[in-house]
This record gives structure tokens, sequence and C-alpha cells, in this order.
């Protein structure tokens, strides 16, 4: 019997090993797209003034009718776009840190959490509403966006409603005692 739990508390140890790096290689990701974002933030007009370029050579799956859309080649209104985007995608990655700092320190199923959760299905969504612009006026590709970030937006108000459930549970187990 001896063995077989210290087998189990192996795993156990082993188990939170590889809880703390995922954690800190998830961290460095997040890290790493926030500067990834920041940079393109930063290179928003050359990179507008590129896209813009290209749409009008003649890019491909450009919406229909869009020749003659003043907003398709607009280039106040693409880095405006741009930078809406990137500052969702900002506030984003800034709260998802938030979120795995409290994971770190072990604080799983808190009002804190449940908020982070909250604020980065916002985000999802208000880049669904961003891509789906983008898509209709500007470029057809950008549907693809709306929908994996409408899809991220279900996923993630999921997980908070699991969070908020779990919340409220470990609240009433500490009533309880």
């Amino acid at each position: 019997m001896v063995i077989f739990m210290y087998g189990t508390q192996e795993k156990e140890n082993r188990f939170l090993v590889t809880g703390r790096r995922s954690i800190v290689l998830t961290k460095l990701c997040v890290a790493l797209l926030l500067l990834v974002c920041a940079a393109m933030m930063l290179a928003g007009p050359w990179i507008t003034r590129a896209f813009n370029e290209w749409i009008r050579r003649g890019g491909r799956c450009i919406v229909p009718g869009s020749a003659g859309n003043p907003l398709a080649t607009s280039f106040p209104a693409v880095l405006v776009i741009g930078y809406l985007c990137g500052t969702t995608a900002i506030v984003m990655l800034l709260c998802m840190l938030r979120f795995l700092r409290r994971l770190e320190r072990g604080e799983v199923f808190t009002e804190a959490n449940v908020t982070e959760l909250r604020r980065i299905g916002w985000c999802c969504g208000a880049g669904a509403l961003l891509g789906l612009i983008l898509g209709v006026f500007i470029y057809i590709l950008f549907l693809i966006v709306a929908g994996a970030a409408g899809f991220m937006m279900l996923i993630v108000r999921i997980v908070k409603n699991a969070f908020e459930q779990a919340l409220r549970m470990k609240d009433e187990l500490d009533y309880t005692v």
C-alpha cells in the first residue's frame, strides 16, 4: 500500500511541475504575441499602405463590387479599424496574462478570474465584429477571422460560466464549513 501511495504522490508532483511549465510556456507565448501586436501597431501605417496598394493592384478575394467602394482602399478607414483590432488584441492579451498569473499563484475559482474571462470573451466578440466589418466592406477573407473570433468568444463564455458556477459552489462549501 505504501508503494502505491508513493507512486501516486510522484505522479501528482510530476503533474504540478508539468502544470507550472505549461503556465510559464503560455505566459511566454502571450508575452511574445503582445510584442508582435505592439510592433504591428507601430508599423500600422506601413502595413496599411502595403495592404491598400495590394488591393488597388487587384488583390484577390475582394468583396464583390469593391472596386467602386471607397472604403476598400481608404487609408484612414483601414488604419483606424486596424488600430481598433490591435487595441482589442492587446487588452485581451493583458487580461490573459493577469489570469495566468493568478492561476500560477493557485488562485483558480475567484471573482477576479471570472471578470478576466468575461473581458477576454468581450474582446473576442469585438474582434469578431471588427472582422465582420472588414470582411463585408474591405476584404472577404476577414470573414474567416470574424468566424474564428466569434467561435472563440463562445468557448471563452462557456469556460467563464463554468468558472462562475464553480465559484458559487466553492462559496457555498465555504459557508457550510
